[in-house]
């Protein structure tokens, strides 16, 4: 299982990529536990859900006024 310092890694992997879809990026790369994932702009949601939970697993709490970005 990996520990909170891997887990904080990831989130902010998760969220850069996030940022280079929302921003124009056609795909990214996100490694997560030993696999290599790609996310184009039709799997936004999916990564949303990637991130959500590496959150919930970090025990951090939903920030409120989140931006929803929409193509």
């Amino acid at each position: 299982m990996a520990d909170d310092a891997q887990l904080q890694i990831w989130l902010t992997e998760a969220e850069n990529a996030e940022h280079a879809l929302a921003t124009g990026q056609q795909i990214v790369s996100v490694d997560y536990e030993g696999h290599s994932h790609e996310y184009g702009r039709a799997s936004l949601p999916e990564l949303r859900r990637h991130i959500r939970n590496l959150n919930r697993r970090l025990g951090n709490s939903p920030q409120s006024g989140n931006v929803r970005v929409t193509f």
